[in-house]
């Protein structure tokens, strides 16, 4: 696992999508899994024959990847815009928790969710039918791990995913969440003789959920955690015998089919098609119903509310920089509609030459400058010499301009000597670079977020902050 998250940070901080970053992480995963199951397995007679491996590979691709992409294009996407449209409080997440933090509450409350679906999979005869699909498979290893109903799929991703989009949770934490989800779970699946020790106490892993794929009922309808087992704990359905191994698996009906086709049989994919399809046209009635006339140009934020910063709180925000020496702080951010503007207030002293390696670039944000004292001289431009991306971690990142780079140098830069009034302008992309300041600059700085990458701020957060005391 902490492999995978290596792999992670490294492809992310070659600058490649979020997005390619989690699936080379997850691959990676898979690929340690594979061997591992020939290395040190668990159970000789679980490893799959061809006929196995061509079987779950259906489920894998189908069920485990396809589905998820055509219910984000469908549902998700959709809900989000129509959300978006209205006055939904998209921005309900705590982003100024770390990272990690972000991503261990999602994990918390994700398995609360996953938790008691799960017990009712295995309690209700509805459900059962459904879940059944993931419990007939008479060996375990990893790639089984996708053998689900597609029905359950989708369930599962309404409340795995969704529920954390709506509430503005960022690319980022989605995709380490992703990562660990799937790592997790081909290591939960492994046919690996690993021994968990203290971990069987946190995480779901393989040497407790063997038994919740046991064959005998009293034995599987334990263990019902997805990534952690904490829930398991507390409600008190774990379990993990030390003087035995785990029996024969699958259902007690062992004339229940095994292959993708039979199985597909009980699917009622017509039915499922007509679900599938009047779910994903939830958000399309209900942005039509948005609609002040369907047949003129639309508002790109539908009855959004305006923002308003006095100049105290600008002089607020420079008076606090002065004192504690900081240099960028973040006033409001809203919510435009078809993108984020966010308001900082920067505070810069002296510089009598560039400092090193100070170049910055953000890939996604653009932002202008409003001088309102001070003078310098800025150089621009989109040649970056030495280019090095900025770790993800970073609070500017996470919170200001996004993602980006830096750099030693501009090639054929434009310099600029700005003062007090002056506008600059630098487009995403654009490498800016303050060359001297004369004895400070301070501006105002309107950044540009199409894509939604930085969080947003409230009036709340804007007062909470400059009523913080200095960090001692």
């Amino acid at each position: 696992m902490v492999s995978a998250f290596l792999v992670y940070a490294l492809v992310d901080a070659l600058g490649i999508s979020v997005a390619i970053s989690a699936y080379v992480a997850v691959v990676f995963g898979a690929g340690v899994v594979t061997v591992l199951e020939f290395v040190i397995p668990y159970d000789r007679s679980w490893q799959p024959d061809r006929r196995d491996v061509k079987n779950d590979l259906i489920f894998m691709v189908t069920v485990q990847m396809v589905l998820p992409q055509i219910l984000t294009l469908l549902v998700g996407i959709g809900l989000i815009k129509y959300l978006r449209a209205t006055e939904w409080p998209i921005a309900l997440w705590p982003h100024e928790l770390p990272l990690v933090g972000q991503v261990a509450l999602m994990l918390l409350v994700a398995e609360l969710f996953r938790y008691w679906l799960h017990v009712a999979s295995h309690n209700t005869n509805f459900l059962w039918r459904f879940h059944a699909v993931h419990h007939s498979p008479h060996k375990l290893y990893w790639l089984n791990v996708g053998h689900f109903h597609p029905v359950e799929k989708a369930v599962q991703y309404m409340l795995d995913m969704l529920p954390f989009i709506l509430v503005g949770v960022s690319e980022t934490v989605l995709a380490l969440y992703f990562v660990f989800y799937a790592v997790n779970g081909f290591f939960q699946h492994s046919n690996v003789d690993a021994r968990y020790g203290v971990l069987n106490y946190v995480v779901s892993g393989a040497e407790l959920h063997r038994w919740h794929h046991s064959k005998r009922i009293e034995e599987s309808n334990r263990n019902y955690g997805n990534n952690l087992i904490l829930w398991d704990l507390i409600f008190g359905s774990w379990f993990l015998p030390r003087d035995r191994r785990v029996g024969e698996l699958g259902l007690m009906n062992r004339s229940y089919p095994l292959d993708f086709t039979s199985q597909a049989r009980r699917f009622d994919m017509k039915k499922l098609l007509i679900v599938v399809a009047a779910v994903a046209s939830v958000p399309t009635v209900l942005s039509a119903q948005q609609r002040l006339n369907p047949t003129e140009p639309q508002p790109s934020c539908y009855m959004c509310e305006g923002g308003y910063v006095p100049v105290a709180e600008i002089e607020a925000y420079t008076a606090k920089a002065m004192a504690e020496g900081l240099t960028d702080q973040q006033i409001p951010a809203h919510d435009i509609g078809k993108g984020n503007v966010g308001i900082g207030v920067v505070y810069r002293g002296k510089l009598d030459e560039p400092r090193a390696n100070s170049v910055a670039e953000h890939d996604l944000v653009s932002e202008v400058y409003h001088v309102i004292s001070g003078s310098a001289t800025i150089v621009l431009g989109p040649d970056i010499v030495d280019r090095q991306r900025r770790s993800a971690t970073m609070q500017t990142v996470i919170e200001f301009n996004g993602p980006g780079n830096g750099g030693a140098d501009i090639r054929n830069g434009v310099a600029y000597d700005i003062k007090a009034g002056d506008v600059v302008i630098i487009p995403a992309g654009t490498g800016h670079w303050f060359q001297k300041i004369d004895d400070h600059i301070n501006y105002l700085m309107v950044r540009f977020d199409p894509d939604k990458v930085t969080p947003l701020r409230d009036e709340e957060r804007s007062r909470e902050y400059l009523s913080t005391p200095p960090r001692r």
